[in-house]
């Protein structure tokens, strides 16, 4: 059996008004905005809420992606899979910091520690997938035939004058237009 791997995590512990005041920074002040939608403010309500009540909060954080494909998978459509680890794991906060390209979590000593081995699972995960899916672009590319169609001549066109085989003196009946409700004759 292989043997794990420890890592450990730079964490500091913070008092909640420093918690607070370092979340409003980065967010741009995300805690205060008032055009935020009604989800967005009952998030951060909560979480101003809860770390006021607990006096402090630790925060850690990890490198991110520099491939940006990848780093849109591993944040997910709308920050989803980031909101899916901050529930799953309790942390108060995750937020990638584009400035300093991190992955920044606050939360209690447990959670956070929880939260941030979540993300290097998730951020491998979604390295492994990224690169099969690769590999099955460079088969597909690999496999296709590559078909030379020539370009399109320009065809050549021919009028084609048809002759009347009849007598030049037959005359033709005249069409009639009709109108709604009259009956055809014929001559």
């Amino acid at each position: 059996m292989a043997d794990k791997k420890t890592i450990h995590f730079d964490i500091t512990k913070h008092t909640s008004a420093e918690c607070l005041a370092a979340i409003t920074t980065l967010t741009n002040g995300a805690l205060t905005n008032k055009v935020l939608d009604t989800q967005k403010v009952d998030f951060f309500s909560k979480m101003t809420e809860l770390i006021t009540k607990r006096n402090n909060a630790w925060y850690g954080f990890i490198d991110a992606p520099t491939d940006v494909d990848l780093l849109k998978h591993v944040i997910g459509k709308g920050g989803a899979r980031l909101k899916q680890i901050t529930v799953k794991y309790g942390a108060y906060i995750i937020w990638h910091d584009r400035v300093n390209n991190k992955i920044i979590v606050w939360g209690s000593k447990k959670a956070l520690i929880s939260t941030l081995h979540a993300l290097l699972r998730h951020i491998s995960k979604c390295t492994v997938k990224q690169a099969e899916l690769k590999q099955d672009l460079a088969t597909m590319e690999e496999s296709m035939t590559v078909l030379a169609i020539p370009p399109k001549q320009k065809e050549e066109t021919t009028t084609v004058h048809r002759e009347r085989e009849e007598d030049a003196d037959v005359v033709e009946p005249v069409a009639k237009k009709l109108r709604y409700g009259d009956t055809p004759t014929t001559n």
